[in-house]
């Protein structure tokens, strides 16, 4: 999805995502043949983590220093939780 989808579905602006991109919250998306930006679901998904830790008092630096671990993060804990672990 382009840049104005990504944002509408992740409730913020496409200024904020060429903020979090600039900042190294996002990593660089891929471009069209055209040049434009394309996101995915799991850039949606880090957008999403990334505004929920700001609304929790994190400020874009506190989330910059440990955006290598934001992926975890965004990950649905009820899917994460059904691992192949044993019962009982």
């Amino acid at each position: 999805m382009r840049i104005g989808e990504a944002a509408a579905t992740a409730g913020t602006t496409p200024r904020a995502l060429r903020l979090y991109e600039a900042r190294g919250l996002l990593p660089l998306p891929r471009r069209t043949a055209s040049g434009q930006r394309e996101y995915g679901s799991a850039e949606v998904a880090r957008v999403r983590v990334v505004r929920e830790l700001q609304a929790l008092g994190l400020t874009l630096e506190d989330i910059r220093r440990r955006a290598d671990r934001l992926d975890l993060l965004a990950v649905d804990p009820a899917t994460a939780c059904r691992g192949g672990g044993s019962e009982g």
